[in-house]
């Protein structure tokens, strides 16, 4: 797959080279949609969980934060995750920043899970 491909996002090559389909496209939203997550803090925290993350068999690809949920375009290794648990754990560690912002808990709305994969 390296060949180029053009007019693709940037940020897509790390989740085209690093792993096996799937790719899924992730949204998840802040507990009653409160607009918390459009700050320079949860942007920093997310970026670099997801940065760590790259070589531990998750990928992410082009995303956006807008104030009361996140879409992404996320590929994990399958041998290693499950897709449920690790919107889990990527929710658990983006609760950091909230809580230091002082935000109580809940942060994040139940999983209604829908999943669009290719």
């Amino acid at each position: 797959m390296d060949k180029k491909i053009p007019g693709r996002p940037p940020h897509l090559k790390n989740i085209f080279k690093k792993y096996d389909p799937p790719l899924y496209f992730i949204t998840f939203c802040t507990h009653k949609r409160m607009p918390e997550l459009a700050n320079d803090a949860f942007h920093e925290c997310f970026k670099g969980f997801m940065e760590k993350k790259s070589g531990e068999g998750i990928a992410c690809g082009e995303y956006m934060i807008m104030p009361d949920h996140i879409h992404l375009f996320l590929r994990i290794d399958t041998n290693q995750y499950q897709l449920g648990k690790t919107v889990g754990f990527i929710k658990k560690a983006l609760s950091k920043p909230l809580r230091s912002a002082g935000i109580p808990m809940p942060h994040w709305q139940g999983q209604l899970f829908r999943s669009c994969h290719s």
